[in-house]
């Protein structure tokens, strides 16, 4: 058999294998499956015998052909996963939590885990009935997985980091089992520890999983659990969840305020001390919450406790129409907490308010940009007669070929630092964990400083105050965050070292280039304003460039700009060069990570979305410098633009640049610029009287007169 022929046999065989579906009757291994009892996102279980034994088995079985073709990092940290459970399950014996008899990971054949069968339902069902739980049983349920729980952790260090209703389970003979250990976590040294966490995304399940869990910090321990189980508790205690959200944000939003509706409002037999007990279990700070298991145990054991009642599985009733309950707790889980309810309700207003922008926003966009390009018609050329050869009355100083080489040659592309070089490296990784992320950003103290005072400020406007950088990537998504970081690490480092004093300008025109490019997004209801924050701001650098190899040729640029002229009309009379194609030249030759690469030569495509942004963008920071004139009629037609760009006919050029300036923080950290100067800059343009190269950074200035 030749080697091709032996590749494609293996290959029929994983497919074969890959498509597999199990049912009733087939044989793996040992086992005879009998019915599917259970099924999860990558796995099946079926009650199946044992027929070396004849025994009842809970047969669970890995569902490959749940994986998308060729998704190889996903289909390993799914296996990663299955055998840590059978690890963690093995470890333990005892009598609280479901026992495994079996486990088999063959290569190219049924991945398979034999397990104690329970002849029962979850507590899932116990809270889905509409029997009331006695407190008597939910106090046996507490102390029951309390001790199992206790044993795992002092036993084996074991934490389960997946307690909820669903896998607690309740057999026939009223026994309490703790069953899936899919995502348990022996805390063991970093080198044995499984790196099993997927992008951006924390283990468990949102409504039950602790804060820190939730933000997927790796020093997790036993309090993650405890905090599970709080939540547990109260849902039996009231039918529903201390904590609501449409989404995984939302949810976090709700836990970190702490709010919710007490107990004692909706039930009268559950005791004070039981219910002082769960709020100690749901402290959203893992140092102000209850950290033994002991302790709670002995404080369930102190309690006043009536005949106790033995627990019995719920029974299946035979389909009825739903009656209509008015008991206290129907009522109680269809309650809401105001707080939570008004942000579900903002949350799901702006989602829908986004959606509608975006479904025809492109089109509406290329229109606006087509009444744009006319209204520049109008004003530069309406005073002078157009002309019929622009090239004839060029002067050419240098082709394209030889501008290049200058630029090689001087190598003056700024240098990017170590943070953005290792942000842009996330983005081309497919297994990266959050806590990569965060690491990047907290060990430059400058930037995690800079980062949350930007991420708390009126230009994502929190619900709650973010205090860490974790919480930030819960509650805004890991990229939105990773290219916030990015921006603001690709800005510092070049800045502060600038002595020539047009220099320092263009860099600071190219960083409010980036602001005003991200608030015009924002306006138009662009999700990906961070991206247009860094496409604007690295737009800027062809112009930068040109000041450096031929400073006084980018000064008569600058004025034939400040006349009217686009810089592409006044780049052609000065350098003969097509400002456009420069720029694609200079991005091309640039050493830039792949990513900022892509993005800006998505600003210089004319047919882009960022391109039109970028224009307007450009030249209200030209504005706002004094680097071209502003009278009553630009601002006019320039603000009737920007109504159009961004559909938004209320829109105020002097409020929308004073907003925008005021809101991000960073323009303060950066340039000590207050909002008394941005008041002053906005009124000077409202009066057309900015005068050139305005210039009022107090640090650039200072950095000047000091070198």
């Amino acid at each position: 058999m030749s080697k091709n022929q032996a590749k494609e046999k293996s290959e029929t065989a994983v497919l074969e294998f890959n498509d597999f579906r199990p049912k009733a009757g087939d044989v793996i291994g040992h086992f005879e499956l009998k019915k599917k009892i259970g099924e999860g996102g990558m796995a099946s279980v079926y009650l199946a015998v044992d027929k070396n034994l004849s025994r009842k088995v809970a047969l669970k079985l890995l569902s490959f052909s749940k994986i998308p073709f060729g998704e190889k990092h996903m289909r390993d940290t799914i296996e990663k996963r299955f055998i840590q459970e059978a690890k963690s399950a093995a470890l333990v014996n005892y009598s609280g939590i479901a026992q495994i008899y079996e486990a088999m990971f063959p290569r190219n054949d049924n991945w398979y885990i034999a397990m104690e069968y329970i002849d029962g339902g979850t507590f899932q069902d116990l809270i889905d009935s509409d029997e009331q739980v006695s407190f008597e049983k939910i106090k046996e349920i507490a102390h029951n997985v309390a001790t199992s729980l206790n044993y795992a952790w002092e036993n084996h260090k074991l934490i389960h980091r997946d307690i909820k209703p669903q896998n607690l389970m309740l057999t026939k003979k009223g026994e309490i089992k703790i069953v899936d250990l899919g995502l348990a976590k022996p805390l063991l040294s970093e080198e044995e520890s499984l790196n099993i966490t997927i992008v951006g995304a924390a283990v468990g399940t949102p409504y039950y999983m602790a804060p820190e869990q939730a933000e997927g910090q790796d020093n997790v321990d036993l309090r993650c659990d405890i905090y599970a189980l709080g939540v547990t508790l109260y849902e039996l205690c009231t039918g529903k969840k201390p904590f609501e959200g449409k989404t995984h944000p939302m949810i976090f939003m709700a836990q970190m305020q702490n709010q919710y509706k007490k107990i004692s409002t909706m039930r009268e037999d559950i005791p004070d001390a039981f219910e002082k007990l769960i709020g100690q279990m749901l402290e959203p700070q893992p140092s102000d919450r209850l950290d033994s298991y002991q302790v709670l145990i002995d404080e369930l054991e102190s309690m006043t406790s009536g005949k106790k009642e033995k627990i019995q599985p719920k029974k299946q009733a035979p389909e009825t129409t739903k009656k209509v309950d008015k008991s206290p707790r129907i009522k109680a889980k269809q309650a809401q907490l105001p707080d939570t309810q008004e942000i579900i309700k903002n949350e799901e207003k702006e989602l829908k308010k986004k959606q509608k922008i975006e479904k025809d926003l492109t089109q509406m966009t290329q229109k606006a940009v087509e009444k744009i390009k006319k209204t520049d018609d109008q004003l530069f050329e309406k005073e002078e007669p157009k002309r019929q050869a622009v090239g004839s009355k060029m002067n050419t100083y240098i082709s394209m070929s030889e501008f290049m080489i200058k630029v090689k040659m001087k190598n003056i592309f700024p240098a990017m630092n170590t943070n953005v070089m290792d942000l842009c490296k996330l983005k081309e990784r497919k297994n990266v964990r959050a806590n990569e992320l965060t690491k990047i950003i907290m060990r430059d103290s400058s930037l995690s400083s800079n980062f949350l005072s930007v991420i708390n400020s009126s230009l994502y406007s929190p619900n709650i105050p973010i205090k860490t950088v974790s919480q930030a990537v819960v509650l805004l998504g890991f990229e939105k965050v990773r290219m916030l970081a990015l921006r603001l690490s690709l800005f510092t480092k070049d800045y502060k070292n600038k002595k020539n004093q047009l220099l320092l300008n263009l860099m600071t025109s190219s960083y409010f280039t980036g602001a005003f490019t991200m608030g015009l997004l924002g306006k138009s209801g662009y999700p990906k304003s961070e991206e247009g924050f860094i496409a604007g701001m690295l737009s800027q650098i062809p112009q930068y460039i040109i000041a450096n190899i031929f400073p006084s040729h980018y000064l008569r640029i600058r004025n034939l700009v400040r006349e009217g002229k686009s810089i592409d009309t006044a780049c052609r009379q000065v350098l003969n060069l097509n400002y456009d194609l420069l720029s694609k030249n200079i991005i091309s030759s640039w050493q830039l990570p792949d990513e900022l690469k892509k993005t800006l030569l998505r600003s210089t495509d004319k047919k882009g979305y960022l391109k039109p942004f970028i224009h307007e963008a450009a030249i209200l920071s030209d504005m706002y410098f004094g680097n071209i004139k502003t009278d009553k009629k630009r601002l006019k037609v320039v603000t009737e633009r920007l109504q159009q760009l961004t559909h938004k006919q209320s829109l105020r050029l002097s409020t929308f640049i004073e907003t925008t300036c005021n809101s991000d923080k960073s323009i303060n950290k950066f340039f000590d610029f207050t909002e008394k100067n941005i008041g002053e800059t906005v009124g000077l343009i409202k009066t057309g009287a900015v005068p050139f190269n305005h210039f009022i950074v107090p640090n650039a200035v200072s950095l000047v007169k000091n070198k």
